[in-house]
């Protein structure tokens, strides 16, 4: 992985900064229509040390396995975590999450989406990365950059919150960390990422554009000030520093192109 060297007083700006963007629970998303569009699916192995019983507090990862499945497994498994200890220090958590990433467009801006959903919850829940990377022939408008969390439970209904997201945006990718909520009742976990785009030189014609959707989950407990130490780039997704690398697992990112004239 490529390391990023950010400061520590970069890092604490980018918490001082963050503000809280209004959910709006995808209601502004109405006038926006996919022109391209991609949806992966994983089923990711954890294997954790745990020593003589199975609590997410005393929980230590060993290591981490993502698959990229078929939509028929995706659809076919439950809403709860599979869970097996093969000995009595050993506990084995197979999760399960898809990812669409698409590049919408009003008829004439251009927004670029990842949407991130568990199938399934993992028992460990900290500081995630959500994030897109994008050529150099554009750049997110700042004051569209927007996350949105939408949960429900067993026992109160669905609710759409902004959270507390640091989003950070950098030459080829931008993204958003947040805290995944802790609920035991969690029956579906949506995480989204968008922003609007514009172009870098406003006198050319742009003739193709790609996304490159990326999601890291954290196996351990991570802080946010840990969680930034990372960077986004076009056609490899999220890049984490050497300090969180092992701490996160690691799928392969979800491209969309358009082929057009704007």
């Amino acid at each position: 992985m490529k390391k990023t060297i950010i400061g520590l007083f970069l890092l604490l700006s980018l918490l001082m900064i963050t503000n809280i963007t209004k959910v709006k629970a995808l209601e502004g998303d109405d006038e926006f229509t996919p022109v391209s569009e991609t949806t992966k699916y994983y089923k990711t192995i954890t294997q954790y040390n745990n020593g003589n019983h199975y609590s997410p507090d005393s929980l230590e990862p060993v290591s981490t396995q993502t698959i990229e499945i078929t939509e028929a497994e995706y659809l076919n498994v439950g809403t709860t975590p599979e869970v097996y200890s093969p000995n009595l220090f050993t506990t084995v958590e197979t999760a399960y999450k898809k990812m669409t990433t698409s590049i919408e467009t009003n008829g004439s801006t251009y927004r670029y989406k990842n949407v991130l959903i568990w199938k399934n919850f993992p028992s460990v829940r900290s500081n995630d990365i959500i994030g897109i990377g994008f050529f150099g022939s554009v750049q997110p408008v700042a004051n569209t950059r927007t996350f949105e969390l939408v949960y429900c439970r067993n026992s109160n209904g669905c609710h759409a919150t902004s959270a507390m997201a640091v989003k950070q945006t950098f030459t080829y990718g931008s993204s958003a960390v947040y805290s995944l909520p802790s609920f035991t009742d969690l029956i579906s976990l949506k995480a989204t990422y968008y922003f609007d785009v514009s172009k870098t030189n406003s006198s050319l014609t742009i003739v193709h554009q790609g996304a490159f959707g990326d999601y890291s989950h954290a196996i351990t407990s991570v802080t946010p000030l840990q969680a930034i130490n990372h960077e986004v780039v076009q056609n490899a997704g999220i890049y984490l520093d050497d300090s969180i690398v092992d701490k996160y697992d690691a799928i392969d990112e979800a491209d969309v192109h358009w082929y057009g004239s704007w």
